[in-house]
């Protein structure tokens, strides 16, 4: 399982139940910058579905969504630290931005899987054809969701100082 998320892990109890040979690249990204993304992709998805939300608290939205990320995060740590640690792999975010096929390579490598030269080629083709920002940058900041930089650190201090994880931008 690959996510950019982790609130995707939140259920890696279910996950395991379900397909119990599951395998797990946890990507790690800095609170500071996932947070304020994330409310702003929920602003997006408000405007095209809700349409007029202006009676909708931003701020109060925005402590609300850092504050389920967190207790998904931390519920989905509680989980891991159960399960055997070589069905997992870490990466950072940059990693996986700036290095997707030695990364690829040492995702085959950690989990023992055979990496063909047809499925090296397409992911190589698949990188080269969506570079960074294809689409456009995604602009996002703290103040339209009533959070600041200290906000997230404190509340994310838990993960983001463990060092077991690769976290980056």
């Amino acid at each position: 399982m690959v996510t950019q998320s982790t609130v995707a892990y939140v259920r890696l109890d279910a996950i395991m139940t379900v397909f119990p040979d599951a395998r797990f690249i946890w990507c790690h990204r800095d609170p500071k910058h996932v947070i304020p993304s994330i409310n702003s992709l929920n602003r997006a998805v408000m405007s095209m579905y809700a349409r007029d939300y202006s009676h909708l608290d931003a701020h109060d939205i925005g402590r609300k969504v850092m504050e389920w990320y967190a207790s998904s995060l931390e519920r989905a740590l509680k989980v891991r630290a159960t399960l055997p640690e070589e069905l997992f792999i870490d990466c950072s975010q940059q990693e996986f931005v700036e290095q997707p096929m030695a990364l690829v390579e040492k995702v085959y490598s950690h989990f023992n899987f055979h990496l063909t030269d047809a499925s090296r080629n397409a992911m190589q083709k698949h990188i080269d054809d969506n570079p960074k920002n294809k689409h456009g940058k995604h602009e996002y900041d703290f103040a339209s969701f009533g959070l600041t930089a200290d906000m997230i650190d404190e509340r994310f201090a838990f993960y983001t100082r463990d060092k077991r994880f690769p976290i980056s931008d």
